[in-house]
């Protein structure tokens, strides 16, 4: 995953030289474009997308930091080791920066292990990513846990158009249907797809609310993940209800550009907080159940 962000300083001669370093080794997946006013970070957002921005501690910021604030995170750049818990100290190690610049975009370049009693979403705009083969492995690693398909497209022999009914109308039938889901061979309980996304596209983020209390609170699975196609959503806000999201990503620069714009709607439609739950990961080719699926979720990949 590549992540874009300006560095503006007076000295013109440092953001240069730390922008052609950090561009050059591709540290951490990031790159930097350098400015020397906020103008000009101003007239570069015109046309161009930055996923934030350090500022230089002697950079006039008059009007100009107000205009940008609302659309890009602001990352202090401090000359005073006093003030690093507000900013990033300017002279230290490069990859110490570049992890202070992750970190304030909610980042981490060592991702946190999967926690207890948790609604999982695994999302993204691309395809063929391997979204599903994670869903359906994060389904056989974590113990206790239901799969549930929300994909394009699914099955006539499923219980899924009348569990999704069951959501719909909140009616506590939902655990008496889920109950009928039986393991596979590979221990993984498997709630399969209805036939239309047109259909799934009937969830609230009220029903999403209530079935997690259904599952998690009053129910007897300690972690839910659903495997959400890219024309289901109507609303991002149901991704909110979820604890942790994965995107799984692709290298080519088709997909670069698909992700980019995902990271700007979210920017730009108010989901800043939701970008918080976002964990991009690269999913190896592999069946869901395999050792490789499991020595991935286990390492602390996710």
């Amino acid at each position: 995953m590549e992540y874009k962000l300006g560095i503006c300083d007076q000295d013109y001669h440092y953001v240069v030289n730390l922008m052609e370093y950090v561009n050059s080794r591709r540290i951490g997946g990031v790159s930097l474009v350098a400015f020397s006013s906020l103008e000009a970070v101003t007239e570069y957002l015109g046309n161009n997308y930055l996923d934030g921005v350090l500022v230089g501690q002697d950079v006039n910021t008059d009007g100009g930091l107000d205009k940008i604030q609302s659309e890009l995170i602001i990352i202090p750049l401090t000359t005073n080791r006093n003030l690093l818990e507000d900013g990033i100290f300017k002279y230290q190690n490069v990859s110490l920066i570049v992890q202070a610049m992750l970190e304030r975009l909610n980042v981490s370049l060592s991702p946190e292990p999967v926690s207890d009693r948790s609604f999982f979403a695994i999302y993204s705009p691309l395809g063929r990513c391997g979204k599903t083969t994670l869903a359906k492995g994060l389904g056989v690693k974590l113990k206790n846990s239901l799969y549930i398909g929300l994909e394009e497209f699914g099955s006539r022999e499923s219980l899924g158009e009348e569990i999704l009914y069951h959501i719909i109308i909140q009616s506590v039938k939902v655990h008496e249907l889920i109950d009928r889901v039986r393991p596979n061979q590979f221990g993984l309980r498997e709630v399969k797809g209805i036939l239309s996304y047109m259909d799934i596209r009937q969830l609230s983020r009220s029903n999403m609310i209530w079935l997690k209390e259904q599952l998690l609170l009053g129910g007897e699975y300690e972690n839910v993940i659903f495997d959400i196609g890219g024309a289901v959503l109507s609303d991002l806000d149901l991704l909110d209800v979820m604890d942790r999201i994965y995107v799984p990503v692709l290298p080519e620069k088709e997909s670069q550009d698909k992700l980019q714009a995902f990271r700007e709607l979210l920017r730009c439609e108010g989901y800043k907080n939701l970008g918080k739950k976002l964990q991009y990961v690269n999913v190896p080719i592999c069946h869901y159940a395999s050792e490789i699926m499991s020595e991935f979720i286990s390492k602390g990949e996710l």
